[in-house]
């Protein structure tokens, strides 16, 4: 499980500047011409969730001039585990993370990022990851990160995406060694607590049918006007919880009328 820090990034680090594709028209295109440009180095990632599961994947094309035998196109695909442990936002930091890290040692270059989820990310683990290797890739190269939105018509794009679901396919089996989304599985951990804390389908039905047709404040005002020890009585009774120990009093009270 991932480790939560007070900062994912110290205040003195310098932060990884990302374009955005709402720019306006003109800028979109220029978005789009550095991520189709042939003398970069480019990588798109994409992530899935379904069939309980979260993948990850994308692509990575390295030029002629860089590759020399010709333009290198790579693509991986990585199932992260299921559902409750994970999440497609993180799965997609996950996908930029592991794509730096799967370049080769270039250097003169632009190195473009393109991915498709700028909001609503979190993973400082993965957050750390994609800074280190940015690190050491700005050694003589230039990086770029840009967010184009999912239905982007970018054949790298369209890729990435592929391979990310082809990652959650039912027979995958998910790989060891990433961290799991600690916040995703805590608040998957709170739903399962709150659920067994409520009451039985059965036990104030009628209540409930009460305060859905009362507003809130009237059901409020209900109570406030009496006491908490009779506020609590009327609570039982309107429940049911109060069955239970009822019984139990009136058959100490047949028992003792019969003694005497």
């Amino acid at each position: 499980m991932e480790a939560i820090q007070p900062f994912a990034l110290a205040p003195w680090e310098t932060q990884a500047k990302a374009t955005l594709s709402t720019q306006g028209e003109e800028g979109e295109d220029k978005i789009k011409e550095l991520a189709k440009a042939g003398w970069a180095v480019r990588t798109a990632t994409s992530s899935s969730a379904r069939n309980d599961l979260v993948g990850m994947g994308g692509t990575i094309r390295i030029p002629i001039s860089v590759a020399r035998a010709g333009e290198i196109i790579e693509t991986f695909l990585v199932t992260l585990g299921t559902r409750e442990e994970h999440n497609p936002y993180t799965a997609e930091l996950a996908a930029i993370a592991y794509g730096l890290n799967y370049l080769p040692a270039v250097k003169h270059r632009v190195i473009v990022i393109v991915t498709s989820n700028p909001r609503q990310q979190s993973g400082q683990g993965h957050i750390r990851e994609i800074y280190d290797a940015i690190e050491k890739l700005r050694d003589g190269n230039r990086v770029n990160l840009i967010w184009l939105p999912p239905d982007s018509e970018l054949k790298i794009q369209k890729t990435a995406k592929v391979s990310a679901r082809c990652a959650t396919e039912p027979y995958m089996t998910p790989q060891r060694g990433f961290a799991k989304a600690k916040a995703t599985i805590l608040n998957r951990t709170r739903a399962d607590l709150r659920m067994e804390k409520k009451l039985l389908d059965g036990v104030g039905r009628h209540s409930r049918k009460v305060d859905s047709a009362l507003p809130g404040k009237h059901t409020r005002l209900l109570y406030d006007q009496l006491s908490w020890k009779e506020a609590s009585v009327l609570a039982q009774l309107r429940t049911g919880m109060a069955w239970n120990v009822a019984v139990e009093w009136l058959s100490i009270s047949d028992q003792g009328s019969t003694v005497g």
